[in-house]
């Protein structure tokens, strides 16, 4: 037997063991079910990326980045936090590096250290992303005049995208945004706001006003109606829990709604947020079927398990071969 066939055979052993393996292999045969289709139906079947932005920041970005370059174009639509763009953005212009949880805040702020976790972000590392992303509004203000100023979040980050390639190309190969926009898939960041992007858009605002406006619901528009022509199913794969997960099912809530044909016929949710928090990160399949965002029949499986580890896992096991 091989190395390579004694690790798999290990790794199978695992996932037949204890509480969580088996779970574990259930996500797999989800997203081995969810490729099938992809392959059978085309755009008729869509597949709707969300990951919260912790993903990002520990470095599983180059996971994602190569699940939207995957050539059998997989993924139809993502959906992240403003970290989850931006930071992304920022691990292209400078080093994020590993730190420790205990570290003295006092002595992070002295040395000009942001920390996430167990990363620390230079100071350095946002004025760099002010220099790069503030050009961008400037450039899309003057590009949207004859309609008010108006685009969406994900005409920013497609934006960033397209400038990253062009001015830091050996750093973003492993970049979500670059991967996103090179192959036309969008990204939609419903609190585009909560983070640094939306602090440099406040102020640009004050400096411009009515120049531009990012408006969120241009993209709630295109989501609903990606989802309703979504003819074969719809599948959503969620690395992490809170706000893109509630959006998608939201979304996909709403499109049933509206008389659309859209169904999540699969879903794929790891997180590790206790069922008993009342939170919606918390939330289990069967709370999902009462409210209506799944249904009695649809492929469900939800993993407690940290993303961060649980993602490069199961994207190897069900879409590398």
């Amino acid at each position: 037997m091989s190395s390579t066939d004694s690790q798999q055979a290990f790794l199978h052993s695992c996932l037949e063991q204890g509480t969580s393996g088996p779970t574990l292999l259930r996500g797999v045969e989800v997203l081995r079910e969810v490729r099938e289709l992809k392959r059978l139906h085309g755009s008729h079947f869509r597949i709707i990326l969300c990951y919260t932005s912790n993903l990002i920041s520990s470095g599983v970005r180059d996971v994602l980045a190569w699940l939207l370059r995957h050539p059998e174009n997989l993924i139809d639509v993502v959906i992240t936090t403003a970290g989850g763009a931006e930071e992304d953005c920022i691990k292209c212009l400078g080093p994020t590096v590993i730190g420790a949880f205990d570290t003295s805040g006092v002595d992070l702020r002295k040395q000009g250290l942001n920390r996430v976790g167990n990363l620390l972000i230079p100071n350095q590392n946002y004025v760099l992303f002010e220099s790069f992303f503030c050009p961008i509004l400037t450039r899309l203000a003057a590009g949207n005049a004859a309609h008010g100023g108006i685009v969406a979040p994900s005409s920013v980050l497609r934006s960033m995208g397209e400038k990253l390639q062009r001015e830091h190309p050996d750093s973003a190969h492993d970049s979500v945004c670059v991967a996103a926009s090179a192959r036309g898939v969008p990204i939609y960041c419903p609190a585009f706001t909560d983070g640094s992007m939306g602090d440099m858009s406040f102020f640009f605002g004050i400096s411009n006003p009515d120049a531009l406006v990012i408006d969120p619901l241009i993209d709630f528009d295109a989501l609903v109606r990606t989802m309703q022509d979504a003819s074969a199913g719809l599948a959503v794969v969620c690395f992490g829990a809170g706000l893109p997960r509630h959006h998608a099912l939201m979304a996909a809530s709403l499109a049933a709604s509206l008389g659309g044909i859209c169904r999540i016929t699969h879903a794929l949710f790891v997180d590790s947020a206790p069922a008993d928090g009342l939170s919606e990160s918390g939330s289990t399949i069967a709370q999902y079927v009462d409210r209506g965002c799944l249904t009695p029949h649809s492929t469900a499986v939800r993993i407690e398990l940290d993303a961060t580890i649980a993602a490069p896992f199961l994207v190897q096991q069900a879409f590398a071969s």
